[in-house]
């Protein structure tokens, strides 16, 4: 996220960002869950939302990807990829899964209250665009075999998620190994939006109209504000944040619902205006929670507010 929005300002530090998890990437394609001048673990993991924002990266800033950068950051997000594919799905399964909370960078989220390994929506659908996103830029690269590999694996993903996991209106989880289905009321089974137009025509609409019932006054909150679960301080039940305002605005204008995407957004970066760069905030005052100053929710704040401001000059 950061360096998405700092690639337009600083296109070598937007690079140092994304090559300080390339240079810690381990054998198996894993990137670290953190690191820094202490600590450098791999517990967990983090989604791979590399997909997604490297392909925002290339609509708003294409001067930014040289053949180095391309050339680093393809080799180091295939092996990222390929390390879920081969080491997060269980034989005779499918579909990748979390081990824990943290891997989804959801910690806390009600889709986790039966445990793990969970088969998720937003991980297989994040992997579908990101093995989409490498078989383009492998064809870019004249590798076409790599490409159709790639292609097949981004075809398999979301085909598999729609058969597997959409379950009467909504996407579910699966708890392992016993195959059981979880349904929650949390944010983070509306993110296979991130397919955009790759999904089928009648779970785009229901998944558009169940991300209506987490919109407030802030933005969209991570639990349902209806929901026995919901808290006002509840981490990611019930907050607003800014990663996962970003990805369901790409996702609904990636729908055509351009409306509902700039009021999320809209309402977001009002937020921001009011109560300064939290890491997450309550849903309906907007007041500022957990730690007051988070580098995310400033960059996504900057990339959703030069976002609408240039719609008009744009046309789109």
């Amino acid at each position: 996220f950061n360096a998405v929005a700092l690639a337009g300002a600083d296109p070598a530090l937007a690079f140092d960002q994304l090559r300080l998890l390339v240079d810690n990437q381990d054998r198996l394609g894993a990137y670290p869950d953190r690191v820094d001048d202490l600590v450098r673990h791999y517990n967990f993991s983090k989604p791979p939302v590399q997909g997604v924002l490297l392909e925002e990266l290339e609509r708003v800033h294409p001067a930014w990807w040289t053949p180095a950068r391309t050339r680093v950051l393809v080799d180091s997000v295939g092996r990222f990829t390929r390390w879920w594919l081969r080491h997060r799905i269980l034989p005779g399964r499918s579909l990748a899964h979390y081990l824990h909370g943290n891997d989804s960078g959801w910690d806390n989220s009600t889709i986790f209250r039966q445990g793990a390994p969970l088969e998720a929506p937003d991980l297989n659908a994040l992997l579908a665009v990101q093995a989409a996103w490498l078989a383009r830029k492998e064809a870019e690269r004249g590798r076409r075999r790599a490409a159709a590999g790639w292609r097949a694996v981004a075809n398999r993903l979301a085909g598999d998620l729609i058969a597997q996991l959409w379950r009467d209106g909504q996407f579910v989880g699966c708890k392992l190994p016993e195959a059981e289905p979880v349904r929650a009321r949390s944010l983070v089974d509306c993110m296979p939006v991130v397919l955009g137009r790759r999904l089928p025509p009648e779970v785009a609409r229901a998944l558009v109209r169940r991300i209506r019932t987490f919109l407030t006054p802030v933005g969209v909150a991570s639990e349902q504000p209806g929901s026995p679960d919901y808290a006002e301080d509840g981490y990611w039940r019930g907050p607003v944040w800014g990663a996962s305002t970003y990805l369901i605005v790409l996702g609904l204008e990636s729908l055509g619902e351009r409306a509902l995407a700039r009021t999320v957004a809209r309402r977001f970066c009002a937020t921001c205006a009011r109560s300064g760069f939290a890491e997450n905030f309550h849903a309906f005052s907007g007041a500022p929670l957990r730690d007051p100053g988070y580098t995310w929710t400033a960059g996504i704040f900057l990339l959703l507010a030069a976002r609408f401001q240039r719609r008009p000059q744009s046309g789109r």
